[in-house]
């Protein structure tokens, strides 16, 4: 399995290269804010190593997501913001937010926000639309986030962005430690799945798909990291090892075909201890 200190280190990265690129721009004083939440990611050779028969349109390979940088608080937080009250619950996974102030590169704040998941403007909506509100625009609707406001370890002060384009101070709040996580489980419901799409007399077609709070999002072509393109569709050749990325890390063979009860056989390992951290895309193909 892949080492939790190469995890951190490739997770570390990542965290530093969502700040490349434009940020989500979005009243209150202050400085006009861009901003992006960290993406979810996930790590191929996770999935270890074995064997099996897999039946046709079953998953083969199943790489939970997972958030690069996040924070679990321990406390309940209750926040007033326009009126209402909201309580951010103990136990709540927040991850990571890049703020910058409008046209600069540096980074200027770098609070932990609830998740961009606002069901009840999404009711109503094709399911491909709520997923692209909520997690692939996961900025779009107002973020309530804490920070830690002066660097002692302790999230001390609330905020809110998306309303307007700039950031809402909410004031302190009952201080409460916190440690930053890399690689945190995202939970049940989002994952990146490897399918066996197809099976024919001496090849097979391996899928990539996504799942996002339960439903499957596929809409894209593929995912890129660095020099590295992971594709969608995958044909492996029965007999040939794909040791070369696509799927860095991790070694897929394809043993056998029947064409009978179309299935397959694979023999997945690891077999490199680099950790390729693979972005869930923030635009997907419609």
């Amino acid at each position: 399995m892949v080492m939790r200190g190469a995890l951190g280190s490739g997770l570390a990265a990542l965290v530093a290269a969502c700040l490349a690129g434009p940020l989500a721009a979005q009243e209150a004083d202050g400085p006009d804010v861009e901003f992006r939440q960290v993406p979810a990611v996930f790590v191929p050779a996770m999935a270890g190593s074995g064997e099996e028969v897999f039946e046709e349109i079953g998953i083969v390979l199943l790489f939970p997501l997972l958030w690069p940088s996040s924070t679990r608080i321990d406390e309940d937080v209750t926040l007033s913001f326009r009126g209402q009250q909201t309580v951010i619950k103990a136990g709540t996974l927040l991850p990571r937010v890049m703020v910058r102030k409008a046209g600069e590169t540096d980074v200027w704040r770098q609070p932990f926000c609830v998740r961009s998941r606002n069901k009840a403007r999404n009711e109503g909506l094709p399911i491909l639309l709520q997923q692209l509100n909520d997690l692939t625009k996961s900025l779009r609707d107002g973020q309530l986030c804490l920070e830690d406001s002066d660097g002692d370890g302790q999230l001390d002060r609330a905020l809110a962005l998306g309303y307007g384009k700039k950031v809402i101070d909410l004031g302190e709040i009952p201080a409460q430690p916190y440690e930053e996580k890399r690689g945190a489980l995202i939970g049940e419901g989002n994952s990146a799945f490897l399918s066996l799409a197809t099976v024919r007399e001496d090849w097979a077609e391996l899928e990539l798909k996504i799942l996002i709070d339960d439903e499957w999002v596929d809409q894209f072509d593929s995912l890129r990291i660095g020099d590295i393109t992971l594709n969608r569709k995958n044909v492996f050749a029965v007999g040939k090892k794909s040791a070369y990325s696509p799927f860095a890390g991790i070694e897929i063979e394809l043993l056998e075909t029947n064409r009978r009860d179309n299935s397959a056989r694979f023999r997945w390992r690891q077999v490199s201890d680099e950790v390729r951290v693979y972005p869930i895309p923030e635009k997907r193909k419609l």
